[in-house]
């Protein structure tokens, strides 16, 4: 008989009292450590680890990242000093207004050739642009002054013969015309030594409106405490009023202003009542004495109808009768008909 082998206990065992197997078949704890020792060991690298990309770049790096030692080649060790030597360049005109010149004006040099010019000059320019007509057109007097003075004329002072003409409704300026603009624009547009005025500027215009009296405000008769209760000089206590507008005189009217006991308005009304007594527009307004007329008809926005109906609206007065029944009238027989008030 052969021998059986025990292979120990087959049976159900709980898997609570199994131990958990941590390790594949034929694995130790050494193997597990050196698993990964020679790897990457046959690999060679001709520029060493690439080194992870940054998402973000300078932009000294971005700038410098293409130059090398040799770029930076200094041309001379002077610098910029040697410009120096090469002379330096042209300054460039100034387009603009220095505070010095516009503190000391020149106005003999600003004004040109029209600081000399003669009433012969400006004869002959004249002359010779007329050819014997006794006008010029006004679009020839720029040109004019300008033949009279040779051209050096500065544009400030053209400007101001064709403000002077501006407003003339006839085309044409005669030798007189022309004289009489330039004795204006001299004594404009020269200094006090040459002729001309030295003009002072008024105070602005706000001012000057603000310091006109208002016509429409009127002096306030105001009483004291004592004039209201015993009345003024003169008066008869007999003669005083006792009634004031709605309601009874009262010696405390002078706190009423801006409420409805000093106006015509009845009691409980929320519009706006001025305080101001000054300007009669305003106290007519407040007072509202007389009523008010109505800003706008009736008529223009009423309808008869409920809202929804589509039918025939009239724009003449004489066809506005009140209430469309669309043919259901009930004085009509076919609008009681309609309506079933016959059988």
């Amino acid at each position: 008989m052969p021998q059986q082998q025990n292979f120990g206990y087959q049976g159900f065992r709980s898997w609570g009292n199994m131990p958990i197997s941590s390790m594949k078949p034929g694995e130790s704890n050494f193997t597990r450590s050196h698993k990964f020792v020679d790897v990457g060991h046959g690999v060679v690298y001709a520029n060493g680890t690439p080194a992870e990309t940054l998402r973000d770049e300078t932009s000294a790096g971005t700038a410098f990242s293409v130059v090398k030692q040799g770029d930076y080649v200094v041309p001379d060790r002077r610098g910029i000093s040697v410009n120096f030597s090469k002379g330096l360049p042209a300054s460039k005109p100034f387009i603009a207004q220095s505070v010095h010149r516009a503190d000391f004006t020149k106005t003999e040099v600003d004004c040109g050739a029209y600081a000399a010019l003669s009433e012969d000059a400006l004869i002959d320019a004249f002359d010779s642009i007329a050819t014997g007509a006794p006008e010029i057109p006004i679009s020839m007097v720029k040109p004019c002054i300008l033949k009279a003075c040779g051209g050096d004329v500065p544009p400030r002072v053209l400007d101001k013969f064709g403000k002077y003409f501006e407003l003339q409704a006839d085309g044409g300026v005669s030798l007189d015309a022309l004289m009489q603009a330039d004795a204006v624009v001299r004594t404009g547009a020269l200094p006090p030594s040459l002729g001309g005025v030295t003009l002072k500027s008024g105070a602005p215009e706000w001012l000057v409106s603000s310091r006109q009296v208002n016509t429409s405000v009127v002096k306030r008769q105001m009483k004291s405490s004592y004039q209201k209760d015993l009345g003024k000089d003169g008066e008869l206590p007999s003669e005083r009023p006792f009634v004031a507008k709605t309601g009874m005189a009262s010696t405390t009217e002078d706190l009423f202003d801006g409420t409805t006991k000093d106006t015509h308005h009845i009691p409980g009304y929320c519009g706006h009542i001025p305080a101001s007594k000054r300007n009669p527009h305003v106290v007519k307004h407040g007072d509202a004495e007389d009523p008010r007329d109505k800003a706008t008809s009736l008529r223009l926005y009423h309808r008869h109808n409920v809202p929804g109906y589509t039918g025939h609206q009239p724009v003449n007065a004489r066809n506005d009768l009140g209430e469309r029944l669309s043919g259901a009238h009930p004085a009509t027989t076919s609008g009681s008909a309609a309506l079933g008030l016959v059988l």
